[in-house]
């Protein structure tokens, strides 16, 4: 993802954040919980790519796509668990936030082209 990107990523995850905190600060909490998993499955996935091109062999697809789902599991469960603290579908709004903002940036760079 671009730098571009990224900042899109923070702007909106901030805005949603503190929409979400005048509403509910549990929705709030729920929302970043799944924003900062996402983050950290992005890089997971850049850093197997990474890997994957330096060495010219994929190794390890298994171990990595099992790590991704093992994290959104577990956010997701602890949302789950303890909801007097983090709301499940704000966490899962979250989750989808790379993807939003990879979408956003690609749209946003065909009208620059």
């Amino acid at each position: 993802m671009t730098d571009r990107g990224w900042k899109i990523f923070a702007v909106l995850s901030i805005v949603i954040s503190l929409i979400f905190a005048f509403i509910d600060w549990r929705m709030m909490t729920g929302f970043m919980l799944g924003c900062a998993a996402s983050a950290f499955v992005y890089r997971n996935t850049v850093n197997y790519v990474d890997r994957t091109l330096a060495k010219h062999v994929s190794t390890g697809m298994a171990y990595h796509l099992t790590l991704n789902y093992l994290i959104w599991t577990a956010v997701l469960i602890l949302s789950a668990v303890l909801p007097q603290f983090f709301n499940i579908l704000c966490c899962a709004a979250g989750l989808f936030m790379i993807r939003i903002c990879l979408i956003t940036d690609s749209f946003w760079h065909k009208k620059e082209a």
